[in-house]
C-alpha cells in the first residue's frame, strides 16, 4: 500500500509569478519523483520574473499523448509560451505542437530528449505505458518527425548523453537549432544552468 501510495506521487504544479515570458515546463520521464529542483527551472524562473507554469503530471509514466489535453489548458491559460520539456518532456511538448500547432506557442525548447528513441528498451518489446513511446522507432517517434515549422524547435543535448543520444543523431529533420551541452542526461535534466542562456534568447525573440 505504502510502494503503491509513493508510486502514484508526481510533482507539484509551481505556478510562476513574474510578468516576463511566460513559460511552460513539462518534466521528464519519472520527473516527478524529485519534482521540479530548486537549483534548475524554478530558481532561473526567479530570478528572471518569469511567468507560466511548471506542470504538476504526476510521474509521468503513461503514454504520451495523455498528457497533451493537460499542456493544452496551460497554453490556453498562457498564450505566447514558450514549452521547456526536460527528457520525455520535450517529446510531450514537440508532440503537443505537432497536433495544435504553434498558433498559441511562441517556440519549444526542449533538453537532453530522447528523439531517436532509448535503445535498452528495444529488448522490452512487451513493454507498455511511457516504455512504448520511448522506445527506438514508436510510433510517436516517427510521428514527430512531421511536426512543420520545425525551425521553431530548439534542442539542447548532452556530450554524452547515455539516454537520449548526442546532438548529432537527433532525428528531426529540417531546420532546427541544436545545441551541444557539455555534461551527460541527468546534468542537463537536473541542473538547468546549462540551458538558461538559451532560453534568455529566447525570450528576447532570437
Amino acid at each position: 500500500m505504502a510502494i503503491d501510495f509513493l508510486w502514484r506521487q508526481g510533482p507539484k504544479e509551481v505556478v510562476l509569478s513574474g510578468n516576463k515570458g511566460p513559460i511552460v515546463g513539462i518534466n521528464g520521464w519519472l520527473g516527478g519523483w524529485a519534482g521540479w529542483l530548486d537549483e534548475g527551472l524554478i530558481s532561473y524562473a526567479k530570478e528572471n520574473n518569469l511567468g507560466g507554469v511548471l506542470l504538476g503530471l504526476g510521474l509521468q509514466i503513461q503514454r504520451v499523448d495523455s498528457y497533451l489535453e493537460r499542456v493544452h489548458e496551460a497554453v490556453g491559460q498562457y498564450p505566447g509560451a514558450i514549452l521547456v520539456g526536460i527528457s520525455m518532456g520535450g517529446l510531450i511538448a514537440v508532440r503537443y505542437v505537432e497536433k495544435y500547432g504553434f498558433d498559441n506557442v511562441r517556440t519549444v525548447l526542449t533538453v537532453a530528449s530522447p528523439y531517436n528513441g532509448i535503445s535498452f528498451l528495444r529488448a522490452w518489446p512487451w513493454s507498455d505505458g511511457a516504455f512504448r513511446d520511448l522506445a527506438p522507432n514508436s510510433s510517436v517517434l516517427r510521428s514527430i518527425q512531421r511536426v512543420k515549422r520545425v525551425d521553431k524547435i530548439v534542442c539542447i543535448q548532452g556530450r554524452y548523453d547515455e539516454f537520449a543520444g548526442i546532438a548529432c543523431d537527433i532525428n528531426l529533420p529540417g531546420r532546427k537549432v541544436v545545441i551541444n551541452a557539455p555534461g551527460g542526461h541527468n546534468e542537463l535534466r537536473n541542473n538547468f544552468s546549462w540551458s538558461s542562456d538559451v532560453l534568455a534568447e529566447l525570450m528576447r525573440g532570437k
